[in-house]
């Protein structure tokens, strides 16, 4: 129904996760229709176990606890238990989405489980984050990048 109503706007069925993707729509209306569909869907799954989810131009529900701050809790918690730890966790980020990611990297510094000075998290763009530090935008991102592969070259 929103996917009719809104030109430019598309579904996506993922393993985990549906998707209602407004990137391509006139943005103001794509913004109108997702914030409507996201209170309805919070709505219907009220008491449900999902999570329903405004990233930039998108509306996304999936399963509680399911997303990118479990994914890297259990990277880095598999890296551990195998005898071979992170040394250096570098994780960048430009949506509300990532945010999660940040939080859960943060509350493994806070109970010890990393040390904070082998992790570096950055949002894209200067906003409110739970990252530590931030790039201005993409271009700063690939500088960042091309001056770790030349350190990591140096030293290898």
């Amino acid at each position: 129904m929103y996917v009719d109503r809104t030109n430019g706007s598309s579904l996506e069925l993922r393993k985990s996760a549906v998707l209602f993707r407004y990137g391509k729509s006139d943005f103001e209306f794509g913004a109108l229709q997702a914030a409507e569909l996201k209170e309805h869907l919070e709505g219907v799954f009220q008491g449900w176990p999902l999570d329903v989810i405004q990233g930039k131009d998108y509306i996304e529900v999936r399963p509680e606890g399911v997303g990118k701050g479990k994914v890297i809790e259990h990277i880095l918690d598999k890296m551990r238990i195998d005898g071979n730890p992170a040394d250096f966790v570098l994780c960048i980020g430009d949506d509300v989405a990532d945010e999660l990611m940040f939080e859960k990297l943060n509350e493994m510094i806070a109970n010890t489980e990393l040390p904070r000075e082998k992790v570096f998290t950055c949002t894209v763009g200067q906003k409110p984050s739970k990252a530590e530090f931030y790039l201005d935008d993409y271009t700063d991102v690939i500088a960042l990048l091309k001056s770790l592969k030349v350190v990591s070259t140096k030293t290898a």
